[in-house]
């Protein structure tokens, strides 16, 4: 009897120290760099907090830094009610090392915060209103004129993107002057009065080119469009706080002799113009090595630069539609890194500047793409500060921050 009610002790204590806010993970947080990092994304695995506190089911999270709590944002990656990774953003000083807490109790509340990104995706209806959407599919290629700005479109204070919802499956870009969010109010196509307010708007004409960072096939050649297909999915994955994560998935495209089921993932972080891409191919592709493109396109009056390890970029000029009456040419720049280990080649074709990527038999690729416009009030001004600052990304991208859990005893 003494037994039982010993262990019904250390059961209740247990439990109490459950309820009373003992699940605390330790979270450290090392820039490997001798720069300054600023609002670096941190990101925690649910499947990693699990290695630390076995049995943790989820729920809230509060993340501080000391007394301080800090803005966080848990994401739903795959949709089945459980948070897969947990987000906030820190500056780190050179070689600097934060530690931040997170409390995993019934009790936890996340900091209320501002909304710093937008991801939106409408229907166009028959009497010219607009209905909003969160994902559309279509076995055809039919997709294009059904949807207002023609597919997802996402921005942070700095930037802003939008997928074509069709074959081409193109990144476009939405260029700012002023650093706030604004597709809430344009939609994409500001209004005469909007633009006399200092508001952006569209700076690419992509035809069928990459744009900026576009997943793309290819035939040896050159950079191909995803079709044919048996089905295309777009897809406002995550419309959060500090982060957006958008996905244009296809199923059965009929590429390099077999049928694959692959999805391009957007992933753009708040105060970022800079944004991660990741390719997620199925089981059955993820077996095989295959070969993608990607790149940027390119401007008829323009400077470019690469590097061999796997970052091409553009600064050029160029009208951001065919009317060249209403619309001025828009300067700007796009970049893109591919990890070497994923690089096949580098190369151009009539439209683009590529790198040809491989997946290894791994079923992600991840790279990265960035874009700025001359019209930024306090953005690049010329090519050169553009080239310096995707060398300074470079370095970013390639020397992720360190973090480190530890349950919190």
């Amino acid at each position: 009897m003494k037994r039982n009610f010993a262990l019904l002790a250390l059961l209740l204590i247990s439990f109490w120290g459950t309820a009373s806010g003992q699940n605390r993970v330790e979270c450290t947080v090392s820039n490997p760099l001798n720069s300054l990092r600023e609002n670096e994304p941190v990101v925690i695995r649910l499947t990693d907090i699990r290695k630390e506190l076995p049995g943790y089911k989820g729920g809230n999270v509060a993340v501080y830094n000391g007394n301080t709590q800090v803005c966080s944002q848990q994401d739903d990656l795959d949709g089945d009610g459980l948070w897969d990774e947990l987000v906030f953003l820190t500056d780190l000083g050179p070689k600097e090392q934060k530690t931040f807490v997170l409390h995993l109790n019934a009790n936890s509340q996340p900091k209320a915060c501002v909304k710093e990104m937008n991801a939106q995706m409408f229907f166009n209806n028959p009497d010219k209103s607009i209905s909003p959407t969160l994902e559309a599919s279509s076995t055809a290629d039919d997709m294009y004129n059904k949807m207002y700005h023609h597919g997802p479109a996402w921005e942070s204070d700095k930037i802003g993107y939008r997928l074509y919802f069709d074959k081409k499956t193109t990144v476009d870009v939405y260029g700012k002057k002023k650093y706030r969010l604004e597709l809430a109010d344009t939609k994409w196509y500001p209004t005469d009065q909007q633009l006399a307010d200092q508001y952006g708007d569209d700076i690419l004409w992509v035809g069928s080119s990459v744009g900026v960072g576009t997943l793309k096939g290819w035939d040896g050649q050159a950079a191909t469009h995803i079709d044919p297909m048996d089905k295309r999915t777009a897809r406002i994955v995550i419309d959060g706080n500090l982060r957006t994560v958008v996905d244009m998935t296809v199923e059965g495209w009929k590429y390099q002799g077999q049928s694959i089921n692959v999805t391009a993932r957007y992933i753009h972080y708040a105060r970022h113009r800079d944004m991660i891409a990741q390719v997620i191919l199925d089981q059955a592709a993820a077996g095989k090595n295959l070969t993608f493109s990607t790149g940027v396109q390119k401007v008829r009056q323009s400077q470019t630069y690469s590097e061999k390890d796997g970052l091409v970029a553009v600064w050029g000029t160029e009208y951001p539609t065919p009317d060249s009456l209403k619309y001025a040419r828009e300067t700007f720049g796009l970049g893109v890194i591919v990890p070497q280990k994923n690089i096949e080649k580098m190369t151009t074709d009539p439209l683009n500047h590529l790198v040809v990527i491989q997946n290894n038999k791994q079923p992600v690729i991840e790279y990265y793409v960035t874009a700025a416009s001359l019209k930024e009030e306090a953005g690049y001004k010329t090519a050169d500060e553009f080239f310096a600052y995707l060398r300074e990304w470079k370095q970013v991208v390639q020397h992720p921050v360190k973090v480190k859990l530890k349950k919190k005893k």
